[in-house]
């Protein structure tokens, strides 16, 4: 997981908490989480694995 600080340094033009990049941080690990599931149950129902 990308620590709080280097996510900070990527938004450096935006003010913002710890607490709101951890929980943006958070949210944008679960959206890919989903977004990956999706690909790979695509990709298997497809390929039969």
């Amino acid at each position: 997981m990308i620590p709080i600080k280097e996510c900070k340094e990527y938004l450096a033009d935006v003010a913002i908490s710890d607490e709101e990049v951890e929980m943006f941080r958070d949210a944008l690990y679960s959206l890919a989480e989903v977004v990956l599931d999706e690909h790979y149950e695509g990709y298997n129902k497809e390929y039969g694995n």
